[in-house]
């Protein structure tokens, strides 16, 4: 290998541990307590985004991590993917782990396809205006609610896969999908 290029894998390797270290610090940030002005306990989320975790399961490289942060007035989200191509849109759906659901929150969406997605794919606040299918003119405390009951997941859609090529299923942050499953 020639100095300052890079090898597939070496890149690889190198977004799943920049992946892996914005998640630890996002996890030991959220156990710093941080006095605020506000009395509404913030509660965090995540969901690790894999293409076994469709309905059905798609074979593919891509992966991702969805992160929240909910307060009385807004959640606030982060969606970084690897190896994804063509992402049309991204969203939250209602469903418990292994079922397909209805979209309840639009997160991303685009007429022109991203291609080659290796980083952010978005970040943003969803308010309660932004709510859709069963939680339209709902409270924004309908969606955390469904976060904290593991009954809420995020898929993101493709060219290739219309219906979904990654998903996770939003947990509180100090859970696994191993506790999800075995719910």
């Amino acid at each position: 290998m020639k100095v300052g290029s890079f090898n597939r894998t070496t890149f690889v390797f190198v977004i799943a541990s920049i992946t892996t270290i914005s998640f630890v610090a996002f996890i030991t940030l959220s156990s710093i307590s941080i006095p605020t002005h506000s009395s509404v306990e913030e509660e965090k989320f995540w969901a690790g985004l894999e293409g076994e975790f469709e309905v059905p399961p798609i074979d593919t490289n891509a992966s991702g991590m969805a992160m929240f942060k909910a307060t009385q007035d807004s959640i606030w989200y982060i969606i970084n993917v690897t190896r994804i191509n063509n992402v049309t849109s991204a969203h939250i759906h209602s469903g418990s782990y292994g079922e397909n659901g209805p979209i309840v929150a639009l997160l991303f969406s685009s007429d022109i396809p991203k291609e080659n997605m290796n980083g952010t794919l978005i970040e943003g606040n969803i308010t309660a205006d932004l709510l859709q299918g069963p939680l339209l003119d709902k409270q924004l405390s309908e969606l955390a609610l469904g976060m904290q009951n593991n009954s809420t997941y995020v898929n993101i859609h493709t060219a290739l896969h219309p219906d979904g090529e990654i998903r996770g299923q939003i947990m509180s942050a100090n859970l696994t999908h191993a506790d999800v499953m075995m719910r």
